[in-house]
């Protein structure tokens, strides 16, 4: 297995945290809202990745969602509703309220739950957060660190191709800003333009499952039965707009920044810790929330 690092919310390394919480609208669910933010430390929602699949039960005239979990357990609540202003409880800690749709379609929507500091407003910051992490690797390692990457959002700007982004495969290298991913006659294929620039050609899986390199470091699943035309938008943020970092000083922070924190070299085993916290821009909107933050632990084997 050579060395691996992995971040956890507690010092004895036994609950893992994604580091990001964040409602990833699939299939047009586009007025979920996640409001009540878990509290890891007290139990309600440990980290998970959920698959919400969204249908309509005619006969009581009520919705319906079956819930998957990240181990593949699953479950089904009854009876939610989609007024735009009633709360759903999905699983304890984690409520959506969901607009008007239509009868006639299904819907499908993924919710990733890590470290959540709560809503955060415009020009505000959350509260300091220490996280561990550990070699759980079977071999020594150096240059062991956490990293900023990359983060991003797409929005289905025409029917509903997009189907999710694999964020975690983010690279240092993925370049920020706009993509416009539209699909060919030949569904097979789509052309993404970024920032403007003259189209790529890619050829893509579109079974809901694959996930389709079509730019350094984004991958994206599309779903089945895409049409012509079909559009989808996907903005790259640099990955140190939204987050900082710092280095553990006998458990205060040390200086936030955008820097990497170097632990160096961690035998198997062996623990240390950081701090993060996520803050916001003036500028920025109440669409935006909650805030995610994409970190990456690495370390190279000895």
């Amino acid at each position: 297995m050579s060395a691996q690092l992995k971040v956890y919310e507690d010092s004895s390394c036994t609950e893992e945290t994604l580091i990001r919480y964040e409602n990833l609208i699939g299939t047009a669910l586009s007025d979920a809202t996640i409001l009540d933010s878990p509290n890891q430390g007290a139990g309600n929602a440990p980290p998970d990745e959920l698959t919400l699949n969204i249908s309509y039960d005619s006969g009581n005239s009520e919705w319906d969602v079956d819930v998957t979990r990240k181990d593949g357990s699953s479950y089904h609540v009854d009876d939610i509703t989609t007024s735009g202003s009633n709360i759903n409880n999905i699983i304890p800690g984690v409520d959506i309220t969901i607009g008007s749709l239509d009868t006639g379609q299904s819907y499908q929507a993924k919710v990733y739950i890590g470290w959540n500091p709560g809503i955060i407003v415009a020009g505000s910051q959350s509260t300091d957060k220490r996280f561990w992490v550990k070699n759980i690797g079977n071999e020594d390692g150096t240059d062991a660190r956490i990293r900023i990457l990359p983060d991003g959002d797409f929005t289905n700007d025409v029917n509903t191709p997009i189907k999710a982004i694999a964020e975690l495969k983010y690279q240092t290298d993925t370049a920020s800003g706009t993509y416009v991913v539209t699909v060919k006659s030949d569904t097979s294929k789509v052309d993404v333009v970024y920032e403007g620039n003259p189209p790529v050609e890619k050829s893509i899986v579109a079974d809901g499952a694959t996930e389709n390199e079509i730019a350094t470091g984004i991958y994206v699943v599309f779903n089945s039965g895409l049409s012509e035309d079909d559009e989808g938008t996907i903005e790259i943020s640099s990955g140190h707009q939204r987050v900082l970092i710092a280095p553990d000083n006998s458990g205060t922070p040390g200086t936030f920044s955008t820097s990497d924190v170097v632990f160096g070299n961690l035998d198997v085993d062996d623990i240390d810790s950081f701090w993060a916290r996520l803050y916001s821009l003036s500028s920025d909107s109440p669409t935006g929330n909650p805030r995610h933050a994409n970190l990456q632990a690495r370390i190279t084997s000895i």
